[in-house]
């Protein structure tokens, strides 16, 4: 079985894939759900400072290398793409596969920011906390669900084309009216180098459907190995 590692989207931590990682575990796999730094749910943990994009990659690079991990899957939620494709750059030599769940997949010189739509643009600039540094959960959020430090949506990403023995896969949620993937969806759903699954599911997957998700990413693992 694989080794995964599970990164989270925006105002999330580790908890966003609690019932995920419980499913993968008892298949076999053996998981890591992230939290990365600015994202604890209790405030106390949370360092001093907003940390951008490189401090993301940083967390998941010091993870794993710290653990001395490989041979690794990698997946990541919306705004959690962008720290993926961060680290398939830093450590190609550890990574097996990658697997982008409704997330944001950037070219060299693009933010997150940059890459939203309109609408979103315009929602997330509603939820500014009074010192401009990061964004606050939406009204209906977890509670758990943290504020979202500004500099990691703004940095623009470095991060050069994967190593070619990286495996690739894109699970769309097609339910998520607001979505600003589609276009990505389509374009990778061409490309002979992409999975693409298409799932009529909200954004939040792993919390309206995580036996979808955990199944979908057990069959992408599986048959990677």
């Amino acid at each position: 079985m694989s080794t995964a590692l599970l990164i989270p989207g925006s105002f999330e931590g580790e908890w966003v894939y609690e019932e995920v990682a419980e499913r993968l575990t008892r298949d076999g796999h053996q998981v890591f759900p992230l939290t990365l730094s600015g994202l604890e749910p209790d405030p106390a943990r949370r360092p001093a400072g907003s940390a951008n994009l490189d401090d993301h990659i940083a967390d998941v690079v010091s993870f794993v290398t710290e653990r001395d991990l490989d041979d690794l899957v990698l997946c990541a939620h919306s705004y959690g793409g962008m720290v993926l494709r961060g680290v398939c750059a830093a450590l190609p030599e550890r990574c097996r596969g990658a697997v982008y769940i409704d997330a944001f997949l950037p070219e060299p010189g693009e933010s997150c920011w940059m890459l939203l739509n309109d609408s979103l643009r315009a929602g997330f600039g509603q939820l500014s906390a009074a010192d401009g540094r990061a964004l606050l959960p939406p009204p209906g959020a977890d509670p758990r669900s943290a504020p979202h430090p500004v500099p990691s949506l703004l940095q623009a990403s470095r991060a050069e084309a994967p190593a070619p023995w990286i495996r690739h896969a894109y699970i769309y949620a097609a339910g998520w009216r607001a979505t600003p993937f589609a276009a990505t969806y389509e374009r990778l759903s061409r490309d002979p180098d992409w999975e693409t699954y298409s799932v009529l599911e909200d954004h939040e997957i792993m919390r309206s459907n995580p036996e979808l998700i955990a199944d979908l990413l057990h069959k992408i693992m599986v048959n990677w190995n």
